[in-house]
């Protein structure tokens, strides 16, 4: 069993860090138009301050949820197992990252999840 959950928590951490890619923007939007309305850009890949605030919530919050489901049901995973979890799951935000877009779009893209999950350890 205990196998079986060291297989199944970076899988289960990757498929809550896609569900709250999905939440956050919705939940975030009056926060995404009032940015918009202030800088009046057009332009799309700049660098994206509503982006990057919500990589960093994802981020944050995909840590606690996570950590909170191994607390809730008392398994015995310990904090490394978690934190590698984490890196795993910032090496493949890195991955995605696309040259043929500006990096500044990028960078809040792919890489404010990594300050979130930095963040989340460190409230953990």
């Amino acid at each position: 069993m205990k196998i079986l959950l060291h297989i199944l928590t970076p899988i289960g951490a990757f498929i809550i860090n896609l569900l709250l890619g999905l939440i956050i923007p919705i939940i975030t939007l009056p926060l995404t138009w009032l940015l918009s309305k202030i800088y009046n850009n057009p332009s799309m890949y700049i660098f994206r301050p509503d982006m990057f605030i919500q990589g960093i919530l994802r981020g944050i919050l995909a840590v606690y949820i996570t950590s909170y489901l191994l607390s809730l049901f008392n398994t015995e995973i310990g904090f490394w197992w978690i934190f590698l979890t984490f890196v795993f799951l910032s090496f493949l935000s890195i991955n995605a990252w696309d040259n043929t877009k500006p990096k500044e779009y990028e960078f809040s893209l792919n890489v404010s999840p990594i300050f979130g999950f930095i963040i989340g350890l460190f409230i953990i």
